[in-house]
């Protein structure tokens, strides 16, 4: 009997048109984060890392990312030991230009004495010149070097921090339209797109159960996120499948995004393809 195959494909229900300003945003290649030193930081804890790397810089809409599926598969298919890690700034350059991108982003946490220091640097491949860096110091423990990450990151991209009137911080990353009323179906997007790999792992790990559906092959998400970003209400169809485990899986996956803030509340449509 022939192997059961599982094709996902991600299909939204609305399609913008393609603007000048999508195109015109660099591509960038997001490498593994490195840990230098730091043996308290596992390999899951960085992996995650560097996922968060991606989903946050896509949210700048500054850049388009190149998807970490796709990268991890370049490196895997490389017959190059050396290449394994990719920490190398040489194997950088040469992996994101077979990518198709135009910009790198190395990420490293090293930990010096008792402190770690961050170091992000953004690499311009046309230029083969680094175009921004930013450094954080912070202790070396997981939550710290999170919080390090996000400092180190708004350094990069220029995210402003400003106290409102009521003593909470209000966070605006640079080229959202954080006061736009809902946020956009293009931003709806690419905070799913980056975390791709999230939703795939979900149904390639339960296939026998997710097969048992066979005979209604659209899982439809009906996805509404409130005004702070946060997924707020997520909707399963067919019924059927609400309680099964990829579905769960899905919905705990989009619980944990983070979105551009926005004015109101806005519900979109996600539809998983399953053959």
């Amino acid at each position: 009997m022939g192997r059961l195959t599982l094709c996902v494909m991600f299909v939204f229900l609305q399609v913008p048109a393609a603007s000048a300003e999508t195109t015109n945003k660099p591509i960038v290649a997001v490498f593994d984060v490195e840990a230098k030193g730091a043996k308290d930081l596992d390999a899951a804890f960085l992996d995650g890392l560097s996922d968060f790397l991606t989903a946050r810089l896509v949210e700048t809409g500054q850049f388009q990312v190149v998807p970490r599926s796709a990268l991890k598969e370049r490196l895997a298919a490389s017959k190059k030991e050396s290449f394994k890690a990719c920490y190398d700034q040489s194997c950088q350059i040469e992996m994101g230009r077979e990518l198709a991108a135009e910009k790198t982003l190395a990420a490293q946490v090293v930990k010096l004495g008792s402190t770690c220091t961050i170091t992000l640097s953004l690499f311009d491949l046309k230029r083969a010149a680094t175009e921004k860096a930013a450094t954080e110091q912070c202790n070396c423990d997981a939550d710290a070097v999170l919080a390090g990450v996000k400092s180190a990151l708004r350094k990069l991209v220029g995210q402003k921090e400003t106290q409102a009137s009521s003593g909470t911080w209000q966070k605006s990353w640079a080229g959202l339209e954080t006061s736009a009323q809902v946020i956009s179906l293009e931003q709806f997007r690419r905070v799913l797109d980056a975390h791709r790999d999230d939703f795939l792992r979900c149904v390639r790990t339960r296939k026998k159960i997710f097969g048992k559906a066979r005979a209604k092959r659209n899982v439809t998400l009906e996805i509404t996120v409130g005004p702070g970003g946060r997924v707020k209400k997520i909707k399963v169809t067919p019924r059927k499948l609400r309680k099964r485990a990829p579905a769960r899986c899905i919905k705990k996956a989009l619980l944990k995004l983070r979105f551009p803030a926005a004015q109101k509340s806005v519900t979109h449509n996600h539809v998983f393809r399953v053959n």
